[in-house]
């Protein structure tokens, strides 16, 4: 911490140096006026690598005003033999840095979003951070800080989607001074790929997490220079990002980084895959050309050989490939188990419940989240409604995938009964595992070791105009609030038509949001919100009526589905065993994908044990080959009626010995077409 006298000298010398001075930034010369001196003096920060020059931000609808940073190198650009590997702190500067726009986002390519894609804006060199402060905070300093980790299932995404004005008029008011720090972590393939668990190999596990403390470890160093109060950082994020924040909260490496947490739609589940993304990862580098059938994934050389190529391969190319790999029904799942002190969990997650920092926590969720049971409900001709049960029963294989139980078929048909005879809970069976129910535990955690945790709910309706899905391929649903509706209040996301009414909201909403990050409690002399109490499973309910009143605390946060997943199936399933291998889960993957997305996604190219043996299968021999590509050509044909004529019969025969002649003379030319391509590709890596 500075003392009083080095603040002053501080801020003189950085006075008397602009006003003497014209600042060079990057090759463009910019003079200080001397009628705006504090103005200036404010928009210039030094940090440990150089000068950085802000911008005072656009005046917000309540005419509050703000000084942002944007796209401040926190890492080096993670390209070259750098791509997949720790990131490193950047370089020093001698010019004073231009942090006036957002840098690169990180670059993503993705079919499992609709929003759509700008690769002008996008880079592998996106290593950068974003900070909002106001006039107070820079002056006077020791503001609380919001590290905020955007979402998007750690595969898409960017903080640049964020609505600035909103950001400031939510935390810079002059009555609420809170810093809110963004930035960009590798995503996809870049940031959790994953090719031999076992492997001491020459790149890290979940780089894209190492990312994150890194950012944290920037903030907790610098932002006393933006007015902040390094002892007084929230850890927060919204979906997968929350996710990603509830990682760090159980991370041994990111201990002593920061002093709460606020986990909003997103927290760890219990256990993760110690091989998770590993099929994924080899399936891109098979299609992308860098490793083949002859790959022995057990062998370190063969594996070392498949990464040297990898970072050779065009970025933009690279992801390109991921979503190409998506469409055969994979997904990379984000971050995996790793284990041992190089890792980033270090030990398992069940583990680590027992061992998290104590703190004040703020964790919740909204009323419909993703909704993923929809895809089991259907109408009957005159406009029923019925839960399907054939499909609701994928959804509980899917939810069992992680764990092996002894009475399987009971706990089956117990998840069925449970969910088949009500349409809302039908729709919600997914949310109840993936959310309320982690949101919950979470809670319940906290306060089990004394720490202080506070549960809500946000069930207000956000009105359609309210959300602008412009930039997405995509219709907004009808039922809300939705997974991430609440974030257009909070962070302008998707902001569409704001009217008066809309603004109080937001101003109500961000003021708990705000509470906490201050005070590390959202109480306020207008609303009584309660710690959590495990006796009531009490949760603030944060909706709205014409008066703008919100009902408060209720009890019994999702008590139906609490009482059965917690009390009933432990008993009914019997004896369990944690399933620590992904091989059920790429199983349940594509038809949990056809579900929810509708589509018949084709088999994979290759045969799953390219990925999975550990001793895979060498060069195929011209037999093996066939027998390889012939059960992938599916023929349907069916037998004539009695009473169809004799003459149609030998019209159909002779058209089948065509069609098999065809057939015959395609696949003989497509083996030798094979074999030749084959015989070839063994050496395309190395040109």
């Amino acid at each position: 911490m500075f003392t009083i006298e080095t603040k002053f000298k501080k801020f003189f010398f950085n006075i008397f140096l602009l006003l003497f001075i014209i600042i060079k930034i990057e090759g463009k010369n910019y003079t200080i006026e001397s009628d705006n001196i504090l103005s200036n003096f404010l928009k210039v920060r030094k940090i440990t690598n150089g000068l950085v020059l802000g911008r005072k931000c656009i005046p917000t609808d309540e005419n509050v005003e703000g000084y942002v940073f944007l796209g401040i190198p926190y890492a080096k650009p993670p390209i070259g033999q750098l791509r997949f590997q720790l990131p490193e702190d950047p370089d020093n500067w001698d010019t004073i840095f231009n942090a006036q726009n957002y840098g690169n986002a990180c670059l993503w390519n993705s079919t499992i979003t609709n929003q759509k894609l700008n690769y002008t804006k996008m880079d592998e060199d996106c290593l950068q951070i974003n900070v909002f402060t106001n006039k107070y905070c820079l002056i006077n300093s020791n503001c609380s800080v919001a590290f905020y980790i955007h979402g998007g299932a750690f595969n898409f995404d960017s903080p640049v989607i964020l609505n600035e004005s909103m950001i400031i008029q939510n935390f810079a008011s002059p009555n609420r001074n809170v810093i809110f720090v963004t930035f960009q972590y590798r995503e996809g393939l870049f940031g959790f790929s994953n090719f031999n668990h076992k492997l001491n190999l020459s790149i890290p596990s979940n780089v894209g997490m190492f990312d994150m403390i890194h950012a944290l470890k920037w903030v907790k160093k610098e932002i006393s220079n933006f007015g902040g109060n390094p002892n007084k950082i929230t850890l927060t994020g919204h979906s997968s990002g929350s996710v990603a924040a509830s990682y760090i909260y159980a991370s041994p490496k990111a201990r002593g980084l920061f002093n709460q947490v606020m986990l909003m739609s997103g927290t760890r589940p219990n256990l993760l895959f110690v091989d998770g993304n590993q099929n994924i990862s080899r399936t891109i580098a098979i299609e992308v050309g860098c490793a083949f059938d002859v790959t022995d994934w057990e062998n370190i050389n063969d594996v070392e050989d498949v990464i040297k190529c990898l970072k050779n391969i065009d970025g933009v190319k690279l992801v390109s490939y991921q979503a190409l790999v998506e469409t055969f029904g994979l997904r990379l799942q984000g971050t995996y188990q790793d284990f041992g002190p190089n890792s980033f969990f270090e030990r398992s997650l069940l583990e680590l419940n027992d061992e998290l920092p104590k703190m004040n926590i703020l964790t919740g969720t909204v009323k419909e989240e993703q909704s993923d049971g929809l895809s089991t409900i259907e109408s009957t001709k005159n406009g029923t409604s019925y839960v399907n049960k054939q499909k609701l029963q994928v959804l509980c294989q899917y939810i069992f995938v992680i764990t092996q139980v002894e009475n399987y078929n009971d706990a089956i048909e117990a998840c069925i009964n449970e969910y088949s005879s009500d349409l809302y809970r039908a729709k919600h069976i997914i949310d109840d595992i993936n959310f309320f129910l982690p949101h919950l535990r979470d809670a319940r955690i906290a306060t089990k070791m004394l720490s202080k945790a506070y549960l809500y709910q946000f069930n207000y309706s956000v009105p359609y105009q309210v959300i602008d899905f412009k930039n997405e391929k995509t219709i907004r649903p009808n039922d809300s609030p939705r997974h991430s509706d609440e974030l257009v209040y909070l962070l302008g996301l998707h902001m569409g038509i704001f009217g008066d009414k809309e603004r109080i909201i937001a101003k109500k909403f961000s003021q708990i949001i705000v509470d906490f990050i201050n005070n590390g409690d959202p109480n306020s002399k207008d609303i009584k919100f309660d710690s959590f109490n495990p006796s009531l499973n009490n949760y603030f309910v944060i909706d709205f009526d014409e008066n703008y009143t919100m009902p408060g605390m209720e009890n019994n946060y999702h008590s139906r589905a609490d009482d059965f997943w917690n009390n009933k199936i432990p008993k009914i399933q019997g004896k369990s065993m944690p399933i620590l291998l992904e091989k059920s889960f790429i199983e349940m993957t594509p038809l949990i994908n056809e579900l929810e997305d509708g589509i018949i996604y084709p088999q994979v190219s290759y045969p799953l044990t390219y990925y999975k043996n550990s001793t895979p299968p060498k060069k195929l021999k011209d037999k093996q080959l066939a027998h390889t590509l012939l059960p992938l050509i599916l023929t349907t044909i069916n037998p004539l009626r009695e009473d169809q004529s004799e003459s149609l019969g030998t019209v159909a025969t002779i058209s089948m010995i065509i069609f098999g002649t065809l057939i015959t003379v395609l696949i003989v030319s497509c083996i030798m077409k094979c074999l030749k391509y084959l015989e070839r590709r063994k050496y395309d890596r190395f040109l």
